[in-house]
């Protein structure tokens, strides 16, 4: 039986005793939710819930998304939605504030570098930079600017781990 993301996820995120994230690029919710139900994990949820220049799927409904996410997290009450460019969305949190990041949403080269190098600076010393699609040429290209001890899980999951002279500030 093929696993999905939200399960790897989850099961990091216990094995390592996470409990603080941010998931960037949220879509419906769906993994979000269940890292919510499975965990004590407080969670960002970080999505623009509009098209994005250079990764526009335009038979994706981005309000009905949304409302499916708000439906899908409506029981828990650990997280926090932030709603706009990934990017720009890291300065409502502190430096040092996460144990993990989760990269999901602008798939571009371009996207996931300016992800990591602004979400790099609230993951903890010792924290990880995670993300999906590592299959992506895109995605491996950003990834692999910033570190070479990168290492994947099923499912398509990437991490490393976040040390402070990694930074880019």
């Amino acid at each position: 039986m093929m696993t999905h993301r939200k399960h790897t996820l989850t099961k990091f995120i216990q094995t390592h005793s996470l409990t603080k994230g941010a998931e960037i690029g949220v879509w419906k919710g769906e993994t979000s939710s269940y890292i919510l139900q499975h965990t004590d994990c407080f969670l960002y949820l970080i999505d623009a819930w509009q098209p994005l220049q250079g990764y526009n799927k335009p038979h994706w409904d981005h309000k009905k998304n949304k409302t499916q996410t708000i439906k899908n997290i409506q029981p828990y009450n650990n997280y926090k939605i932030l709603e706009g460019i990934s990017w720009d969305m890291a300065q409502h949190i502190d430096n040092n504030e996460l144990d993990f990041v989760f990269i999901d949403g602008d798939h571009s080269t371009e996207g996931v570098r300016k992800d990591i190098e602004a979400y790099t600076p609230k993951v903890k010393q010792g924290g990880y930079c995670m993300g999906h699609d590592w299959d992506w040429d895109t995605v491996r290209t950003a990834v692999k600017e910033q570190t070479n001890d990168v290492q994947t899980l099923p499912n398509g999951i990437w991490y490393y781990t976040v040390r402070h002279s990694d930074r880019h500030l």
